[in-house]
């Protein structure tokens, strides 16, 4: 059996096997279903700096989109876990690097309207790297602060994303591991 799909049925059966005790203390699984459920929805631009390794460029200039709103998969006692999906794009001359990620954040409120928040992800990374384009998955992590202003939100974010080993132009298999800081411009719909 492929090891992709037992790593899979473990993770699927740890998930089961701890739900209850994780509901006794007030963790709720499917919270989008709840009735009383709000997603509090905000859609985003982001822009600031993207590094990575040679394979692809230098340190320069990324730019994208984000739309966040409080996880419906599952959700704390506090309702602190917002999920956040980004599409963020770099160029370097001819090379380029697209993200696509989902980014679950755990908000700690600092002060009045201000939450910090930290959090992993997973994503789709494109590279288009000297005339060699490559698809590769990727987990990241984070850290974010936030701040909202009635309808509006500004904030900045710092992240690390590490790529699946593929050849992204020079031969050989460094992959494009990337970090990224960027601050954001949002409307809280």
């Amino acid at each position: 059996m492929n090891k992709h799909i037992i790593r899979l049925l473990i993770v699927v059966f740890v998930i089961s096997a701890s739900a209850p005790a994780f509901a006794k203390k007030g963790w709720r699984l499917l919270a989008g279903t709840e009735e009383d459920f709000t997603f509090q929805p905000t859609a985003s631009v982001v822009a600031g700096v993207l590094g990575s390794n040679d394979e692809v460029g230098d340190t320069g200039t990324a730019f994208g989109v984000e739309a966040s709103f409080m996880c419906p998969l599952i959700q704390n006692p506090t309702n602190n876990l917002r999920q956040q999906l980004s599409v963020v794009q770099y160029a370097d001359g001819d090379n380029t690097l697209l993200t696509v990620e989902a980014n679950l954040h755990y908000r700690i409120p600092v002060a009045n309207n201000l939450k910090l928040g930290v959090g992993p992800g997973f994503g789709f990374v494109r590279t288009d790297a000297k005339k060699v384009t490559t698809n590769m998955v990727a987990v990241q992590g984070g850290a974010s602060l936030h701040y909202t202003m009635d309808k509006f939100f500004v904030g900045a974010e710092a992240r690390y994303q590490l790529t699946q080993r593929n050849n992204v132009g020079k031969g050989n298999e460094n992959g494009a591991d990337n970090w990224r800081a960027l601050v954001k411009f949002g409307y809280n719909l």
